[in-house]
């Protein structure tokens, strides 16, 4: 079976299931910190519930910051002679 000819292409989610994916993410973590605060009396696992849903409330609110469109880079010293700036790629940053 070989497979050298074809090409595995990406999905494109439309920005509506998107938002609601991320909106249902935030919640559902938000709502089960908050229900494990009313249940549970160890501080231990309240620790531990605190990290679990707050990753889960992050990549929501990640998931929804991906639809934001991009702002256009400026610069300080913008006039009629300013030079605009390119954003810098992750290669660049590291060299």
């Amino acid at each position: 079976m070989s497979s050298s000819g074809q090409r595995i292409t990406a999905v494109k989610i439309p920005a509506a299931v998107t938002a609601v994916i991320g909106l249902v993410l935030a919640a559902v973590s938000l709502l089960g910190f908050v229900l494990d605060l009313l249940i549970t009396p160890e501080i231990g696992a309240l620790i531990v519930s605190f990290v679990v849903c707050g990753i889960g409330l992050t990549t929501g609110i990640m998931v929804l910051r991906r639809l934001a469109p991009r702002r256009e880079l400026m610069s300080l010293f913008a006039g009629r002679d300013a030079v605009p700036l390119q954003a810098a790629t992750p290669t660049e940053l590291l060299t």
